[in-house]
C-alpha cells in the first residue's frame, strides 16, 4: 500500500491520532524521492556513452536493432531502446531512420506508430497475411506508402493489394519479394526506377516479355502461373542488360518448343551476368 493510498483511507478515520504526523513523513519522503531522481539524472549524464556525439549513438542503435544472423531487424527494439531514459527517447524519435523497418509482425497499434516515426524517410516494410486475414491498415499503406516505401515483401496476397501493386508507381523501390500475389499486366504499373532486385513466387498472371526495368540486377523467379516461353523469355531479357544472378524454379514453358524453334531463337546479350540456374519440376509418371 502506499503512503497515498493509506492516506486517502485514514483520512475516514478522523481519530487517528497519528494521521498528520505520517503525513508530514509522506511529503518529506517525496522530497527527497525527486531528490534522488534528480541526482540519477545528473549522474547519468556523466556516464561515458551520454556524452557520445549523436549520430554515433544512432549508429549503435542501428546495430542493437539488427539480427547478426541474417542482416533482420528485430520488432521493436527501437522502442524498447527509446524506453531506457529520456535523452536516448529523444534521439530515437529524433530519428526516423531508426523506424524504417516495419515488420509483420507488429500490431496495427505499432505499425501506425512506426509510420508515423518514420515519416519522411524511405521504409522496408513486410505484409503478411498467412496467418491472419487482410486488414484496412496494409490497403493503405500501401495506397499512401508505397512512394516512398525501398524494399517491399508480400505474402501471399489478396485481391485488394493486388491490384495495388500492378497500378501504383514505386519512384524508390529498390527490392520486391512477392508470394502468391496476382499481378495485373505489370509490376508498379511499370514505373520503378530504382528497382534492382525482383523475387516471385507461387503468383500469378505475370508477363515477362512486358517487364520495363533495365536496372535490374537480380531477378529470382519460381512456380509463376502462367509459365513464359522461351521466345517470351529471351524478349523480357534483352530489356536487362545490367542482369547480374537469375534463378528459376518451375517458371519455363518448353513444351511448344520445336528443333526448328530453337535454332531461329534470337541472340541475347547479358554482359554482366555473374549467376544462372533453371530448374524445372519433370510430372510424376502413374505408378
Amino acid at each position: 500500500m502506499t503512503a497515498t493510498s493509506e492516506a486517502q483511507i485514514v483520512s475516514q478515520h478522523p481519530y487517528d491520532p497519528h494521521f498528520d504526523e505520517r503525513s508530514k513523513l509522506d511529503q518529506e519522503i517525496g522530497k527527497l524521492e525527486r531528490h534522488l531522481h534528480m541526482l540519477r539524472v545528473k549522474r547519468n549524464a556523466l556516464l561515458p556513452i551520454t556524452i557520445l556525439p549523436i549520430d554515433i549513438l544512432v549508429e549503435i542503435f542501428k546495430l542493437a536493432v539488427t539480427q547478426a544472423e541474417d542482416g533482420s531487424v528485430i520488432p521493436k527494439r527501437i522502442a524498447e531502446i527509446s524506453w531506457v531514459c529520456r535523452p536516448w527517447r529523444e534521439v530515437a524519435l529524433g530519428h526516423p531512420i531508426l523506424w524504417t523497418d516495419i515488420s509483420h509482425s507488429l500490431s496495427p497499434r505499432w505499425k501506425k506508430a512506426y509510420l508515423e516515426r518514420s515519416k519522411p524517410a524511405d521504409i522496408s516494410i513486410a505484409i503478411d497475411y498467412i496467418f491472419r486475414r487482410p486488414t484496412f491498415l496494409d490497403t493503405f499503406v500501401l495506397e499512401s506508402e508505397l512512394p516512398r516505401i525501398r524494399h517491399l515483401e508480400v505474402y501471399p496476397g489478396c485481391l485488394s493489394t493486388d491490384e495495388l501493386i500492378s497500378t501504383i508507381p514505386a519512384p524508390v523501390l529498390q527490392s520486391v519479394k512477392l508470394h502468391g500475389v496476382k499481378i495485373h499486366n505489370a509490376l508498379f504499373s511499370g514505373t520503378a526506377p530504382h528497382l534492382t532486385a525482383v523475387h516471385l513466387r507461387g503468383c500469378a498472371g505475370f508477363r515477362f516479355d512486358t517487364i520495363a526495368f533495365p536496372q535490374l540486377m537480380e531477378l529470382h523467379l519460381a512456380g509463376i502461373n502462367p509459365k513464359p516461353s522461351i521466345q517470351a523469355w529471351l524478349t523480357g531479357l534483352s530489356s536487362l542488360p545490367n542482369l547480374q544472378r537469375l534463378a528459376l524454379k518451375d517458371a519455363l514453358d518448353s513444351s511448344v518448343l520445336s528443333e526448328n524453334a530453337l535454332v531461329s531463337l534470337p541472340h541475347v546479350d547479358l554482359p554482366n551476368l555473374q549467376s544462372i540456374s533453371a530448374k524445372e519440376y519433370a510430372p510424376r509418371s502413374p505408378s
